[in-house]
């Protein structure tokens, strides 16, 4: 193999170096911000960590050693973390490197796949910063989670499907490294289901039915994970996917207006991802019009099924599952657009006719207003340009502005799951409170650092609240008999999230509060703290006044009188 050969080995290694770069100068900027290594910005990586260490010290599939609890949707990743830790140790670093191989296996394979397109290097290079920075790649490496990993077996589903697709031979199946694959994408993310429906509808429409093959396989892990949670005492499907999305809780009423009222949402809210669906509606009806397009080649074929692909996957996306939460739950389909767009580019023909269209468009509103507009013969080739450059930007921004905002907010997110999620569980783990459980409606960093049973008001850890919720039954009463019954003696929660369900339990004492400045990720700025039996307020109190010098001179921090005094005595910050 050589460069000339492989011309996409250069603009890999560059854009790869570029990856490495910007991590760096990321986990620098944190670690110059919080006084130490590196933090990851989502408690959620911390519920991967402990579930990690949990399986591979303890053999239990659960958020500690006491049994087990079904807290993540990403079999896969919990499982691959714990293979990690458990031969070479370093639990804490393993997701941020994981994802480092990853992300530079994905430049590769995106690499070698837009050579297919162009073997110019400038062409490359800037394909590849297009897709490190917009997808974003530093961001979601950063986090420590699931999505580089769902993105990269996306793309090589994709791959591996397009070959085989496109072998003209009607008769034959999806072959085994499909059918594997189809197994393994949803058992990252539960998401990978979408793109397995929309691969087994487009076959079924080509009337290739040994393709549906594809629906029983990638129900074979996660069916056979939701089998065992059965038998455990739990419900088919993980809390997270119970807990976290309207789909799986049930919090949207039955009929399709609330799922298409939850598709013009998420579209409103990522306007990126639509810029990508259009450009991928465009790319589709250009090809099945047949119009301005070349020979059909099985190039074109291939642009057709991407496109399809593509679309269905992000409509069932759009309307069932969630988006946005420091870019990573649409990052997916953010990334895989950016592959179709720029593999094929050369076919955007509608996308070249509508923008000449509104560059018109721009030179009769000027006629017809009479705004002033240059004379000459070139007037209307002016405004045309104008016109063009106008549209381009207007199709660009969102894209560009996700790169631009994705880089500042990862580092500041960090900041604070630093400055809250941390010190709650370095608090816990020191233990001078006394001792028993803890609830918390947060729990990732809390069950990594502290070695304290946990009482989830969430959900995501603690059976009976996740079976509330979906009932609809959940409120004060519940939570505070579970806290009597597991002898929880402290509780750090939001108290806004528990307003939403009837607010704190009336007999819990209010001691204190910590608030962070400047969120951008935790649920909510501030975090309270409460004895859930009022002879452990006293010992609690003198435990967050002891506490109090170790947190970041940014955190304010409120000490509450007990109930026998009238007022508060407030802090001006940590540091006091």
């Amino acid at each position: 193999m050589t460069v000339r050969r492989r011309p996409w080995i250069v603009p890999w290694l560059l854009v790869g170096g570029v990856l490495i770069i910007v991590l760096g100068r990321m986990q620098a900027e944190v670690a110059s911000r919080t006084g130490g290594g590196w933090v990851y910005p989502l408690d959620d990586t911390y519920i991967h960590l402990a579930m990690a260490r949990t399986l591979g010290q303890h053999g239990v599939w659960g958020i500690t050693p006491a049994g087990f609890t079904p807290s993540t949707s990403s079999l896969l990743w919990t499982a691959l973390l714990a293979l990690g830790g458990a031969i070479g140790g370093h639990w804490e670093q393993l997701p941020l490197v994981f994802n480092l191989a990853i992300g530079l296996a994905m430049l590769a394979l995106v690499a070698n796949w837009l050579s297919r397109g162009s073997k110019q290097p400038i062409v490359l290079v800037g394909g590849l910063l297009a897709f490190l920075f917009i997808t974003p790649l530093p961001t979601l490496a950063a986090m420590g989670m699931e999505h580089l990993l769902h993105l990269l077996l996306c793309l090589v589903f994709l791959r591996v499907w397009e070959k085989r697709y496109l072998a003209n031979d009607a008769a034959s199946g999806p072959g085994w490294k499909l059918l594997l694959l189809a197994s393994l994408v949803p058992a990252v993310r539960y998401e990978g289901l979408f793109l397995v429906a929309a691969a087994s509808l487009i076959a079924w429409f080509d009337g290739r039915w040994r393709w549906l093959l594809l629906i029983p396989a990638a129900w074979v892990i996660i069916g056979g994970f939701g089998i065992w949670s059965m038998a455990q005492g739990w419900m088919f499907l993980p809390t997270s996917v119970l807990v976290k999305s309207a789909l799986g809780s049930g919090l949207r009423p039955p009929g399709l207006f609330p799922w298409f009222k939850a598709f013009l949402d998420h579209v409103a809210g990522s306007p990126e991802l639509l810029v990508l669906m259009i450009w991928a509606g465009w790319t589709l009806c250009g090809i099945t019009d047949g119009l301005f397009s070349p020979k059909p080649t099985r190039e074109y074929e291939a642009a057709r099924l991407h496109a399809a692909l593509f679309l269905l996957t992000a409509l069932q996306h759009l309307a069932f599952a969630e988006i946005g939460y420091l870019f990573r739950y649409e990052g997916y389909l953010v990334g895989w657009g950016l592959v179709l767009c720029l593999r094929f580019y050369r076919y955007w023909w509608w996308q070249v006719l509508t923008m000449l269209f509104f560059g018109l468009m721009a030179y009769q509103l000027c006629h017809r207003f009479r705004w002033p507009v240059p004379t000459g013969q070139g007037t209307r080739h002016w405004l045309a340009g104008l016109g063009l450059v106008i549209v381009v930007f207007l199709i660009f921004a969102p894209l560009g502005l996700r790169g631009m905002k994705a880089l500042p907010i990862t580092v500041q997110a960090s900041v604070n799951i630093h400055d809250q999620q941390i010190q709650m569980g370095r608090f816990v783990r020191e233990g001078a409170f006394g001792p028993g459980a803890v609830a918390v409606n947060d729990l990732g960093a809390v069950a990594w650092l502290g070695d304290r049973e946990i009482l989830d008001v969430w959900g995501l850890a603690t059976l009976e609240v996740a079976k509330a919720k979906r009932a609809g039954t959940y409120g004060p009463a519940l939570v505070e008999a579970l806290a009597n019954a597991r002898q929880v003696t402290l509780a750090m929660v939001y108290p806004t999230w528990m307003q939403r369900f009837g607010g704190i339990p009336p007999s819990w004492t209010r001691i204190g509060s910590w608030t962070i400045a400047d969120n951008v990720i935790c649920g909510e700025a501030t975090v309270e703290f409460y004895a859930v039996a009022s002879a452990a307020a006293p010992l609690i109190r003198r435990a967050l006044g002891a506490f109090t010098p170790n947190l970041p001179r940014t955190v304010k921090v409120v000490l509450f009188d007990l109930p026998a005094r009238s007022s508060p005595d407030q802090g001006r910050g940590a540091d006091e």
